[in-house]
């Protein structure tokens, strides 16, 4: 008797103790979320950040970026759900969702315009330019919206006084004009700060006529999002964390830009006081709708469509919103 009263005191100690290390419980695996955009960048500046740093991780979360090389293959990418999420240019999520196509516009990214038209050594004034190549990303794009905005400044006709070519990001079209191949392009940070660099210098900025304006945004495929709102959810609140940690710690900031995309940590610096220095990304991931509108304005303008579409059936502000609860 005495021995089975041992053995189920015993027995009761175990079970309170709970597994030994050969038995102890793995943790969940992480819940994997892809996210594509164009070309590796500066709105993807929150991405790094929260990898890098392990912010998804810690809650439970294992993000990975799909370069798609152009704005139609990361629409694709979005509208098949082999990447739910996409970091893109505003202006193509709202021509998208006007199409009918299954995407949803949920967050701002960067909030100021962001292009600027790097021009040839030999290029000193918009005289010296006509006739000669220009890059845009396409004609319907929002680099050919400031494109075409900056050359109404100047009286000219971006179609008619410029060889306007496609060619599909930044990085490639930086490429092209460093190399001589085209003598102007519409490029971002940090790609402009490297062609500088390289002896090419500004001609114009977006931001010369572009004004309340959000040129980076998030979409998200709405059955998906409809099917994993939590971890949508907690996906959003590492971004705004992220960008958060961004403004608050400079330095780590640049070096994650730096490591990411290998560019020289002055180039990263220069496009971090370029978008941070402005308060040019988006602290709350609240929409504003005015200047959402401003760039709807721009797409009929640019002809891409006949008119602007109501943007209530675009967007979701409700993800963001219930961060706060």
């Amino acid at each position: 008797m005495k021995r089975k009263v041992c053995g189920a005191i015993l027995a009761a100690l175990v079970l309170i103790a709970g597994p030994g290390p050969g038995g102890a419980q793995t943790k969940p695996p992480l819940f994997e979320i892809v996210v594509s955009s164009v070309g590796p960048g500066a709105p993807e500046w929150p991405l790094y950040i929260g990898e890098e740093l392990g912010f998804f991780a810690r809650v439970g979360l294992s993000v990975s970026e799909s370069t798609a090389g152009n704005s139609q293959n990361c629409v694709s990418a979005l509208v098949t759900g082999d990447a739910p999420l996409a970091v893109l240019a505003s202006d193509i999520i709202i021509v998208a969702a006007s199409r009918q196509l299954p995407i949803t516009y949920i967050a701002p990214i960067i909030t100021i315009p962001t292009y600027s038209l790097m021009v040839g050594p030999s290029i000193k004034t918009w005289n010296d330019l006509r006739g000669k190549v220009v890059l845009v990303t396409n004609k319907e794009d929002i680099t050919a919206i400031t494109l075409r905005k900056l050359a109404q400044a100047q009286k000219l006709d971006w179609l008619k006084d410029f060889n306007i070519l496609n060619s599909g990001t930044s990085q490639l079209r930086t490429v092209a004009l460093v190399s001589g191949n085209a003598q102007g392009a519409m490029l971002t940070q940090p790609y402009d700060v490297f062609a500088q660099r390289q002896g090419m210098h500004v001609l114009a900025r977006g931001s010369d006529v572009l004004h309340d304006w959000i040129s980076n945004g998030m979409a998200v495929n709405p059955k998906w999002a409809a099917a994993h709102r939590p971890e949508l959810e907690r996906f959003l609140r590492v971004v705004r964390d992220s960008i958060a940690y961004a403004y608050d710690h400079p330095a780590e900031a640049v070096a994650i830009m730096s490591r990411k995309l290998k560019v020289d940590p002055a180039d990263a610096l220069i496009s971090y006081n370029a978008i941070f220095g402005q308060n040019g990304m988006s602290r709350t991931l609240i929409i504003n709708e005015k200047a959402l509108q401003n760039v709807a304005d721009g797409i009929v303008d640019i002809g891409t469509l006949p008119s602007a579409p109501p943007l209530a059936p675009i967007i979701d502000s409700s993800f963001v919103r219930d961060l706060g609860r």
